[in-house]
């Protein structure tokens, strides 16, 4: 099991460089709706708390967490996301993002620092030691601080549209079945909309993820968006 995962991973990773290297405009021209910080907002106050946005990419979820929160550590292993980061940062004027290139296992901050730490669609599936990485993490809370993580979960649209074309070999069962076993009770299910735009944006990011037959079946349908349901996992120190 831990090879087939490793190889899982490894492509997968390997795709999402590819992209940022090549085409890192297009994952911040993508546009993904819904209600995952609302619902963070409920489970967690995130008024003048220190935050840990875990596998941030661009900053989609930082810079609006940083309009309420005292301080966001913005991590990625991608630096081409973090300049596409910054130059949100300096366009906006923001202060309170500190941008952090360093993969799970280097993030560097002192034990018991943090109120928050979020990672959506990144941990654990894109870390290479999970059960290492999340020690890590638990120290870096305050005692009653939490984490939150964001995943797909296998159901919904997006997951219909894979047992169609036979292309659900993911890490998505070993992850969910992770988390439970480490304590995250999933709290709220959701659906997130992402739109490709157009036909060129489904061929450079959805192709490269998910494979030729997901875009192919996409660009049959004349379809840009797609319907995830994703689950949103808590747990509290």
């Amino acid at each position: 099991m831990k090879g087939t995962k490793d190889r899982v991973l490894k492509n997968m990773l390997d795709s999402l460089e590819e992209v940022y290297k090549t085409n890192p405009d297009v994952i911040a021209r993508i546009e993904q709706k819904d209600c995952v910080l609302k619902t963070v907002d409920k489970l967690v106050c995130l008024r003048d708390k220190v935050v840990l946005d875990a596998g941030c990419g661009w900053g989609r979820y930082a810079l609006r967490m940083s309009r309420k929160a005292k301080l966001v550590y913005a991590v990625d292993y991608s630096k081409v996301m973090l300049r596409i980061l910054r130059r949100k940062i300096r366009e906006k004027g923001i202060r309170n993002i500190k941008v952090v290139n360093a993969d799970y296992g280097k993030i560097k901050l002192p034990p018991n620092s943090v109120d928050l730490i979020i990672s959506s669609l990144s941990f654990p599936g894109h870390s290479h030691d999970w059960d290492g990485d999340l020690r890590r993490f638990r120290r870096m809370l305050r005692p009653g601080g939490s984490i939150v993580v964001v995943e797909c979960l296998m159901e919904g649209e997006w997951w219909e549209i894979r047992k169609i074309l036979g292309t659900t070999r993911t890490l998505l069962r070993e992850t969910i079945s992770w988390l439970r076993k480490n304590g995250f009770r999933m709290v709220a299910k959701e659906d997130s909309i992402i739109d490709y735009r157009n036909r060129k944006n489904i061929l450079l990011a959805v192709k490269p993820f998910y494979g030729g037959e997901f875009s192919g079946y996409l660009l049959g349908k004349g379809q840009t968006k797609i319907r995830l349901r994703i689950g949103i996992f808590l747990w509290k120190k």
